[in-house]
């Protein structure tokens, strides 16, 4: 599949960029684009080089984008991350660099020159994708053949705010142009975010030696929150690409997003209603594909044989 990773690296990021870049058969990475979320753009993009680096893959472009949202200032979260987006690692300086060309811009020049179309692996807030859409709608909607996006919540609540997904919560009006942009959406939500982790000892096993980023990691995030298991986060929607079959529960629904100011903004709304009669409001056509439940055990082990496991 050929496919572009769009990110905010951060440390969920980081292990669904290792799985990607450890399933060469799958997935035909055409590049990765950063934009701000989790950290600065500027440092999600160092952060992403590193990541690469880390994983002998620094042959995958990469390049920087939009630096806020459409409409409000940036959230960064380094108390979550760290301050340097990889949980405070000490990590090598990356020995490559950026593009040069504006991740937005990249995007249709990529989507303009593709005879094939391309899956775009959202891992992030979607203000690059919406920007490129806004400029662009006909290629898009033409090139793009899906969006995998890891965001929303579905019956889980959020964590940015009480129903609210920070990769939704960062930037609404963004995702509600992807939302309503007609291209194919599946989503992954932040209940199946919190659906998938890893024990001390399942890392440890795999990596005793620690000499992998995700591995190390998994052992930060462990730490840091004093925890029994640690998730792997975005890797789940990277692991349903590479293996379909993960995927048990899945269906569509009209999907929209809150925008107004208040507690529920950025709130995933997803219309679930089983019949609709006046005078009630109508529903909607369906939109996105949200998947709620996968095999936990066999992507776990997913992730362990080609992340953790990685070149041992």
């Amino acid at each position: 599949m050929k496919c572009i990773i769009d990110v905010d690296t951060g440390v969920d990021d980081a292990h669904a960029i290792a799985l990607a870049v450890a399933s060469p058969d799958e997935l035909n990475i055409i590049g990765i684009s950063c934009v701000a979320g989790n950290g600065p753009v500027d440092l999600v993009t160092t952060a992403t080089l590193q990541v690469l680096e880390a994983c002998n893959a620094s042959q995958i472009n990469v390049h920087k984008g939009c630096s806020k949202p459409l409409v409000e200032e940036p959230h960064p979260c380094p108390f979550i991350h760290g301050k340097n987006c990889l949980g405070d690692l000490s990590l090598p300086h990356p020995s490559i660099k950026p593009s040069g060309i504006h991740a937005v811009t990249w995007l249709l020049e990529t989507c303009r020159l593709s005879d094939e179309p391309i899956c775009i692996v959202a891992l992030a807030p979607l203000t690059n994708i919406a920007v490129a859409f806004r400029l662009e709608p006909n290629l898009m909607l033409q090139k793009i053949q899906e969006i995998h996006w890891m965001g929303g919540a579905f019956r889980a609540g959020g964590n940015y705010g009480a129903w609210t997904e920070a990769n939704a919560g960062y930037d609404p009006e963004a995702a509600h142009i992807i939302l309503t942009s007609g291209i194919p959406l599946i989503m992954y939500p932040w209940d199946l975010y919190t659906s998938v982790e890893l024990s001390r000892s399942q890392v440890i096993k795999h990596d005793p030696e620690m000499r992998q980023l995700s591995s190390r990691l998994l052992i930060r995030d462990l730490n840091h929150w004093s925890m029994e298991k640690a998730m792997i986060g975005d890797a789940i929607t990277v692991a349903c690409l590479v293996d379909p079959s993960l995927v048990l529960e899945s269906q569509s629904y009209p999907v929209s997003i809150e925008l107004s100011a208040g507690k529920t903004r950025g709130m995933t709304v997803f219309d679930q209603r089983l019949q609709v009669d006046p005078p009630d409001i109508p529903k909607a056509a369906n939109n996105a594909t949200v998947v709620t439940k996968v095999d936990v055990e066999r992507l776990q082990n997913l992730f362990i044989s080609r992340v953790l496991n990685r070149g041992l």
